[in-house]
């Protein structure tokens, strides 16, 4: 029995944290074999002369699947390069302007367009006026749009004449919704399947009137022609025909398709994270993400964009602010927008999303993949492996997500820098760089609201935050060299210096040195 808050679905749920995991291994397997994070990657994704890629029966009541199409380096690829990766992967863990810099990858392969199947259904109400009925519902991404574009394509006619409807069975027989990023993949599919549908049924008509085989004809920009004679004019139009009014006529104009998914499609990319941490605070600023996706195929680019966007920055919420906080009686406390810490518009300025259609998938008619969550999925990854990086002169392992400086003890980055003999991390004699704008994450200003737990820190540090009566400050036999050093915390001695790859401690909570100095539990 539990009293905490039960979870569901939220965008590419459980996608974000496995990523996290195994993105953050693949880097910490990197360091231990001094290899580049993006090298080891490059050699091991898969090719296009591999595909399709069977991945086998992942989940237990479904068939085994098998990724579809794809060159899964290339979008790696052009990640680093939007970033200038070499330059910033020279620069990781050295002090900038007194914090320190580092750039992390994380990459990631996205299922989409799951079944059942999904219906649409298009009535041609009058000369400029179509209705398009479908079984997928709108949380936001635009399906009035993109859904009008592919039927306004499919049968030639202007976008203006089409009105999309959704929401309710009582136009299409079943209708199973968005979920899975599944409503281009396979709503839009029926939309082009009930649109195929009707140009038939048209034609077949024309072709009766006319005489001919339906075989002579062809469907042109709303009109059926005669093969080779389209100057002599059309033998119907949709416009016409809507304006006759007859029983023949009308059931013409209606049409149904369904569209059935027989395998998943899968969507890939990569995320790459700069990022600027003060050793001091754990304060961390997002200098720049890319975020590179290959969809198969594009209906709307300003959509697209505005799902990667969006999807990016609710990543970088997740990995740097958001958290379900209880007290020790097990009560929420971050039951409310006041409390809870969600990414705002000025966050995160510096994000640049790229899409991709190097690889349209070969399961759907319109070569679609999904696009609503994949900028969500690897974004925690890169997040954690650019502060990785950036900390791994101190010794510093990530381990767990998110990133708030409130969740760690900054005093112990302090002294396990100062036990380096490097004197102060917070200092440095570096010549500053110019970066692009970014936000504090976790800054004084957003989280410290009135009465919120973000406002206080946690037990770890609080008692990093005092040397006397704390546990970091009490000296102990073995660490009878440490000392306090003003209000800057205690130096530690340079025998407790551990290296990032040798690192193996464990911990609940944030980002935590390697080894701490002997009689803290820092």
């Amino acid at each position: 029995m539990t009293s905490k808050t039960p979870t569901g679905t939220y965008r590419g749920p459980g996608r974000f944290e496995a990523n996290f995991f195994r993105e953050r291994l693949i880097d910490l397997m990197a360091a231990d074999l001094a290899l580049d994070p993006a090298e080891v990657r490059l050699r091991n994704l898969l090719t296009p002369a591999e595909m399709p890629y069977g991945i086998g029966k992942l989940v237990p009541y479904e068939a085994a699947g098998e990724y579809d199409t794809g060159d899964y380096a290339s979008a790696l690829r052009r990640a680093l390069q939007a970033i200038d990766y070499p330059r910033l992967a020279a620069l990781s863990g050295s002090l900038v302007g007194g914090r320190r810099q580092g750039v992390g990858i994380g990459c990631f392969v996205e299922s989409s367009g799951a079944g059942p199947a999904e219906t649409a259904r298009i009535a041609v109400r009058r000369p400029g006026r179509v209705e398009l009925h479908t079984g997928c519902a709108s949380s936001g991404q635009g399906i009035e749009t993109w859904m009008a574009q592919i039927l306004a394509d499919a049968l030639g006619i202007p976008f203006e004449w089409i009105r999309v409807l959704h929401g309710t069975t009582s136009f299409v027989d079943e209708g199973y919704g968005t979920y899975h990023s599944r409503a281009v993949v396979v709503g839009g599919s029926a939309v082009k399947v009930a649109a195929e549908t009707l140009v038939e049924q048209v034609r077949a008509l024309a072709a009766r009137r006319a005489g001919v085989d339906p075989a002579e004809l062809l469907w042109q920009d709303g009109e059926v022609h005669r093969r080779g004679r389209i100057g002599e004019g059309p033998v119907l139009t949709l416009a016409e025909l809507a304006d006759e009014g007859s029983a023949e006529a009308a059931a013409a104009l209606e049409a149904v398709g369904r569209f059935r998914p027989g395998k998943l499609t899968y969507t890939y990319g990569a995320h790459v994270a700069h990022v600027a941490v003060d050793p001091e605070t754990g304060q961390v600023e997002v200098l720049r993400l890319v975020a590179v996706e290959d969809v198969g195929r594009v209906i709307n680019p300003l959509l697209v964009h505005g799902q990667a966007i969006g999807a990016a920055v609710q990543g970088l919420g997740g990995a740097f602010l958001e958290r379900l906080v209880y007290d020790e009686a097990g009560q929420l406390m971050t039951g409310t927008l006041a409390d809870y810490a969600l990414p705002t518009a000025e966050a995160f300025p510096s994000i640049d999303a790229i899409t991709l259609e190097e690889a349209p998938s070969r399961l759907n008619p319109l070569g679609a993949k999904g696009a609503g969550e994949g900028g969500i999925v690897a974004v925690g990854a890169a997040a954690a492996n650019a502060v990785a990086a950036a900390l791994a002169p101190l010794g510093v392992v990530i381990r767990d997500l998110p990133l708030s400086p409130l969740r760690l003890p900054p005093c112990c980055m302090v002294r396990e820098a100062r036990g380096r003999g490097t004197g102060p991390a917070w200092r440095s004699t570096s010549t500053p760089t110019t970066s692009r704008a970014g936000s504090w994450i976790g800054s004084a200003r957003r989280a410290r609201v009135s009465g919120s737990p973000w406002s206080r820190p946690s037990p770890a540090a609080r008692a990093c935050a005092s040397p006397t009566g704390s546990r970091c400050g009490r000296s102990s036999p073995s660490s009878s060299r440490s000392r306090p050093n003003g209000s800057r915390g205690w130096r530690a001695p340079a025998s407790t210096a551990r290296s990032f790859r040798r690192g193996r401690t464990s911990s609940a909570t944030g980002f935590w040195p390697s080894k701490a100095p002997p009689g803290t539990d820092c």
